[in-house]
């Protein structure tokens, strides 16, 4: 009979590390809203992870006219982003006080070179979650096929659970 074993990477005091993917869309608050109202136990630590969509190219683009070399984001745009992910962090710290959720933090990561799905899979390895809650914005077969999913990925490719919250219906 094979013995049980608590669950790796729990917090001290017996909860879970739960990866919540945040982007300040509508999907994003039904995910945590879901995750909160059917499966949240107060010694759980939730994990705000937001992903910042400035990709930095590293691409060398030859043409006609000669050598382009892309550049980055612009000074303004990293600024935006840094508003936004202040309001962003402020909202979801809202929304766990309200909601009664006492363990959390945000964090912040740049896009990296494979994309928004891969930079959240390596930062939930990194930060050791358990399970891993995104919601999705419910793409066609046709656009999810040219344009891909950050939850298809995710799914696919996470070592922990993964929720994906669907969108919901409209009744």
């Amino acid at each position: 009979m094979a013995e049980y074993t608590e669950l790796e990477n729990q917090e001290e005091d017996g909860g879970l590390r739960i990866m919540v993917c945040v982007d300040g869309s509508n999907h994003a608050d039904a995910a945590f809203d879901f995750y909160v109202g059917n499966f949240h136990r107060p010694e759980n630590r939730v994990i705000f992870i937001h992903v910042a969509n400035l990709i930095m190219p590293s691409n060398i683009y030859t043409g006609g006219m000669g050598v382009m070399i892309p550049s980055g984001p612009s000074q303004d745009d990293v600024q935006k982003e840094r508003k936004r992910v202040k309001e962003l962090k402020e909202k979801y710290h809202e929304k766990c006080v309200q909601m009664g959720v006492k363990k959390h933090e945000f964090v912040a990561f740049m896009e990296g070179d494979h994309g928004l799905g891969a930079t959240i899979v390596d930062a939930a390895k990194k930060r050791s979650v358990n399970t891993i809650v995104c919601g999705c914005r419910g793409l066609g077969a046709i656009r999810r096929t040219i344009l891909g999913s950050v939850s298809d990925y995710v799914l696919h490719h996470s070592h922990v659970p993964t929720l994906i919250c669907p969108k919901k219906s409209r009744n």
